[in-house]
């Protein structure tokens, strides 16, 4: 985990601590979330590039999108060898984007209640 990783972590749980309205602390904790899920795969030495490619997401994703991130982790993940049962608790990612689209696109208040569900 890098520096920006850790503060980013840090500051949600500051957040998280401090208010019940949470708008500006989702896109803090997807961001945290979303970069340890790219640094794992660099770590682990995941081709990214050919995956975009051998996937045709190139064509149609940005580079580091939720949705090809997302794909890239569960594909390498299930190739090593974890079982659906265990992938399926990637689904929590994906309940923290929507929560955050939700955040920063749409008006009303995302409250500690709706914040936490994914985070369980």
């Amino acid at each position: 985990m890098n520096l920006n990783e850790k503060s980013k972590i840090e500051l949600a749980a500051a957040c998280l601590k401090r208010s019940e309205f949470f708008t500006a602390v989702i896109g803090r904790t997807y961001y945290a979330v979303f970069l340890m899920v790219k640094h794992y795969l660099a770590g682990e030495y995941f081709d990214y590039k050919k995956f975009l490619k051998e996937n045709k997401y190139e064509e149609r994703e940005r580079e580091y999108s939720h949705g090809t991130l997302r794909q890239a982790l569960s594909g390498y993940l299930f190739d090593k060898g974890y079982k659906y049962q265990e992938l399926i608790l990637l689904t929590k990612i994906d309940q923290l984007y929507n929560i955050r689209r939700k955040a920063d696109y749409r008006p009303e208040k995302i409250w500690k209640t709706v914040l936490m569900t994914p985070l369980k």
